[in-house]
């Protein structure tokens, strides 16, 4: 009796572990809500991960003063801004376009020339967090 209960026990976890980790597409609860995006979001370096970096939105708290803070804006009609830092320490916005690749949670960005300079994967987004894994990222 022991030995059948072992194998029904063994084969209902294998279902559920087959049904639960092959899932390679996101749910509804994990799907990007794309128009929290649109905003203007700031490092929040503070709060690093060795893994992931962590953006706050314009107003959610007071951020400690910064020599440079990374500062990107997105904008709902595909455009966006983002910090550059100038080695004289003139920082300045660059303005380029952004797509977003649902799938693969990644935002590509655009300089104004149509060049990739920036590819972000989002890992969680929320009205109060973004917080990404920064695939590629220029600081000008």
């Amino acid at each position: 009796m022991g030995y059948i209960n072992r194998h029904i026990i063994f084969a209902a976890f294998t279902v559920l572990l087959s049904t639960t980790a092959c899932n390679e597409e996101p749910t509804k609860s994990e799907a990007i809500e794309i128009g929290l995006l649109f905003n203007t979001w700031y490092d929040s370096y503070e709060e690093k991960t060795d893994s992931t970096d962590i953006f706050r939105p314009e107003g959610y708290k007071e951020l400690p003063a910064s020599w440079f803070r990374r500062t990107i804006a997105f904008n709902d009609d595909g455009t966006c801004r983002w910090l550059v830092l100038d080695p004289a320490d003139r920082h300045y916005f660059e303005n380029g376009t952004w797509k977003f690749n649902g799938a693969e949670r990644l935002i590509f960005i655009y300089n104004d020339k149509g060049e990739e300079v920036h590819i972000l994967k989002i890992l969680e987004l929320n009205r109060e967090l973004l917080r990404v894994l920064m695939i590629k990222y220029s600081y000008n």
